[in-house]
């Protein structure tokens, strides 16, 4: 490790001691301590960071940089509990909506289907159509 590396390294721990609100100052420490090989305590700043990032209702940057951690330590075993429990508060999409020309748009979920039937039956007439500009589709 070089004298700038280890000045570099300081730097930021005392900034960090200085600002410890500072998400992206605990993070690049994080970043730093990593090149260094001093993966714990690297792992340990990614943490808290990741719990900052929930207090402030950011739960997508929190299980981003949890997965970052992860990759380092898969089986960091309080990435993994928040991971689980920051992944459920993660904002959704709202669900897509399936629609028929001329028929109202109502969600998925609310479309029933019955017993044995298949969704992916072509009509008879668009199945020979198919079959024969198709000719190694199976009937």
């Amino acid at each position: 490790m070089s004298t700038d590396e280890d000045y570099k390294l300081e730097q930021l721990k005392e900034l960090l001691a200085q600002n410890p609100a500072d998400l992206e100052l605990r993070i690049e420490l994080g970043e730093e301590l990593l090149e260094h090989g001093m993966a714990k305590e690297a792992l340990a700043h990614w943490c808290v960071a990741a719990e900052m990032f929930a207090e402030h209702e950011d739960y997508l940057s929190a299980v981003g940089l949890l997965n970052r951690l992860l990759d380092v330590q898969p089986h960091h075993e309080k990435a993994q509990s928040l991971l689980s429990s920051f992944y459920a508060k993660v904002p959704r999409q709202p669900t897509a909506r399936f629609t028929v020309p001329g028929a109202a748009a109502q969600p998925v979920s609310d479309m029933s289907v019955e017993p044995g039937s298949n969704l992916f039956k072509l009509p008879e007439e668009s199945a020979r159509a198919l079959a024969q500009l198709l000719p190694f589709v199976a009937e």
